[in-house]
């Protein structure tokens, strides 16, 4: 089964170009980027900015949590090497959310892979260093320095808010599968940072994160919900446009969530 993504407008190029390179890199297995199967071309498609893009389906992470809770503490680790790795290969995201990430099993939970998507606010970096003027991401998902879409207009180092998101999707795993870690409270907190510089590396957090797990065992996670359903009876293909497979509404994205996302209705 795959998900079909309508990439438009202006930016549509720029969205491929940082999707294409990311490509290019999949041998390593810290590269949780989510694998394209196939770029249609504007040759096909009505408009010369509208490119389609071909992704296997997976479930939104929200969604696998719920139903596999004990996968959390593989899941966090995966979501931190993606991001990790996109830095090293000086790459911002800057639009980490739940949302914005995807998993997929063949066999069992615990063969889970966790795949980052949607990078139509990413930017290609030249350093740690590297700033950017204006506001980018998702209201409450995004770094204080960030500001708001409506209010001043700010500049700020795209990495070190990249971080920042990342302690906030650490505090969203553990609604799932709390830690009780010293060591995952002390990450979290340091990534969440009010003062950007201040906010470690990702490879240091990981080391953080993993001593804490191994000191316990694992991570003891809560038993888990009960599971979502009804999610296989319409598919979506992006932009707007639905056809039958999966049972909610699908957003402007294209890709299914399961909820509303203003952030990407608007876009």
């Amino acid at each position: 089964m795959f998900a079909l993504k309508l990439l438009n407008g202006a930016s549509a190029r720029d969205k491929l170009d940082i999707l294409n390179y990311l490509q290019t890199l999949k041998d390593s297995r810290q590269n949780h980027v989510i694998k394209v199967t196939e770029f249609i071309s504007p040759d096909s498609l009505s408009s010369l900015e509208d490119h389609i893009i071909v992704m296997p389906w997976q479930l939104l992470l929200e969604i696998f949590l719920k139903r596999h809770p004990n996968t959390a503490g593989l899941l966090w680790t995966q979501f931190l090497e993606g991001i990790w790795f996109l830095h090293k290969h000086f790459v911002a995201h800057l639009d980490l959310k739940p949302g914005n990430v995807l998993v997929g099993h063949e066999d069992t939970p615990l063969g889970a892979q966790l795949s980052i998507i949607d990078f139509g606010m990413s930017i290609h970096v030249k350093s740690e260093e590297s700033m950017v003027k204006g506001y980018r991401g998702t209201l409450t998902w995004t770094a204080p320095e960030v500001g708001t879409p409506h209010g001043p207009i700010k500049t700020y180092n795209t990495i070190q808010a990249d971080r920042w998101s990342c302690g906030k999707m650490l505090h969203y795993f553990t609604k799932f599968c709390p830690t009780g870690s010293t060591s995952f409270d002390e990450a979290r907190d340091q990534l969440l940072h009010s003062v950007a510089s201040r906010r470690p590396p990702l490879s240091e957090i990981l080391e953080m994160v993993q001593a804490g797990s191994s000191a316990r065992g694992g991570a003891r996670c809560r038993k888990s919900d009960s599971p979502d359903t009804g999610y296989a009876k319409q598919a979506c293909i992006t932009g707007g446009l639905c056809v039958r497979f999966f049972s909610f509404m699908c957003p402007a994205s294209g890709l299914y969530t399961g909820q509303e996302n203003k952030s990407y209705m608007t876009r």
